[in-house]
Order: structure tokens, then sequence, then C-alpha cells
């Protein structure tokens, strides 16, 4: 993946592959739908800043293997490349936390919905409406939403 226009030219490539991540993406939420619950999906497409994040990761330390591999320089480069690899670490540190903080209130919420919503059907109002679970067809088909939610932000960056 390579992110630089070279002689004024458009990399094709690279917008074929965002286009095929965006409208992957969108399929695969939309036909998930079908096969989860509303709030389901729209609690994981809440937390699409973990894979996101994740796949961003993977993505830049691909390229820097490939860089590293390709000029015989190593991935680190010269000392002021370390020495930014090393301010960003840091940012990504922050990230990291930041991300782990907005997930943990994302499972809780969940958490508190379910059980407030299993609290309801059991207690009694006439109906024998049983919860049906989220199909694991649904849940793959919002990994891979997700997935190509992450590789679209790792090819606009």
């Amino acid at each position: 993946l390579k992110c630089d226009k070279t002689d004024g030219k458009l990399n094709h490539p690279l917008m074929i592959l965002t286009s095929l991540a965006y409208l992957t993406a969108m399929a695969a939420s939309n036909e998930a739908l079908h096969y989860v619950s509303y709030p389901t999906c729209v609690l994981a497409k809440s937390s699409k800043l973990i894979p996101t994040m994740i796949v961003g990761w993977l993505v830049d330390t691909y390229r820097g293997w490939k860089i590293g591999h390709g000029d015989g320089k190593g991935m680190l480069g010269n000392a002021k490349t370390n020495h930014h690899s090393h301010a960003t670490s840091t940012i990504n540190a922050m990230e990291w936390i930041g991300a782990a903080f907005i997930t943990i209130g994302i499972i809780s919420f969940q958490y508190i919905q379910l059980h407030n919503q299993q609290q309801r059907n059991q207690s009694g109002n006439g109906k024998s409406s049983e919860m049906e679970g989220d199909s694991p067809y649904g849940l793959a088909l919002l990994g891979l939403s997700l997935f190509m939610d992450g590789l679209l932000g790792a090819c606009q960056n």
C-alpha cells in the first residue's frame, strides 16, 4: 500500500482499495441487521475505534516491514526517524488508553441494557416471548464491517 501521488498522478490501486473497503463495510453492516438486533449493530459500529486502531497499526507495521526489507536501512532508519517513532509511540499509548476506556464504557452500557431487558422479560407481563440471540453469521458480518472500516481508515492515512 503506497499512499503517495507520483508525478502528479493519482494512486488508482489505493483509490480502488478505499472504495472496496467502504462498500464492503456498508454492505456487511446492512446485511448484519438481518441477523443481529439493531442495538447490537449500533454498539458494534460505535466501537469501531478499536478495530480502526488495530488495522491501522497492522498496516503501518506491514509498511515499515516492507520498507525495512526493501531499502536495507531497517525499520527505524536514521536517528531522526527513531526519535519521531518514539514520539508517535507515546501518542499511540495515550490513544490506546483512551480507546480502552471507551470500549469499557460501551461494554458496560451493553451489559446494563441486556440486564434491564432480561428483567423486563422475566417480570411476567403476560407475554411468553423468548429473547432471540444474535446470529454468529450476523456477528461475523459486523466483524467484517469493522475490519473494513479499519482498513478504510488506514487507506486514508
